[in-house]
């Protein structure tokens, strides 16, 4: 079975989404801290990333999988957002929309392409 751009798009775009914030863990690497100090931080900050891996793959065979956790990923970053601006005095409204669209713009894209894929997948069989 030959495999079009709507199989691989949202599957490469979850790898980066998950390589993204797999990376922003590097954080944790500070001198003066023990070795077991920055392994414990770091399997800790990685705790979501390995989630996500796990439902990537999940979703590479079932899509609808794919769409339901980009989709939650997506609110949830909109619920974060929000509440963390009325909650904080030093951030602007205009900098939470740009903040929205970086990261749960992709987030509901990549939701689309799952959903569009899965409902191409059913609509065939």
């Amino acid at each position: 079975m030959q495999r079009n751009w709507l199989f691989w798009l949202p599957r490469i775009l979850s790898i980066i989404v998950f390589l993204f914030i797999f990376l922003t863990s590097f954080d944790v690497f500070e001198e003066g801290k023990s070795v077991s100090d920055i392994l414990i931080a770091f399997l800790i900050h990685n705790i979501p990333a390995f989630i996500l891996l796990i439902l990537i793959i999940l979703a590479w065979k079932m899509e609808i999988i794919g769409a339901i956790t980009f989709f939650i990923l997506g609110i949830l970053h909109v619920l974060f957002t929000i509440f963390g601006v009325f909650k904080s005095d030093t951030v602007e409204w205009y900098n939470a929309i740009v903040w929205l669209l970086i990261v749960s713009g992709p987030a509901f894209l990549i939701a689309s392409l799952y959903l569009k894929g899965w409902k191409n997948k059913h609509n065939k069989g």
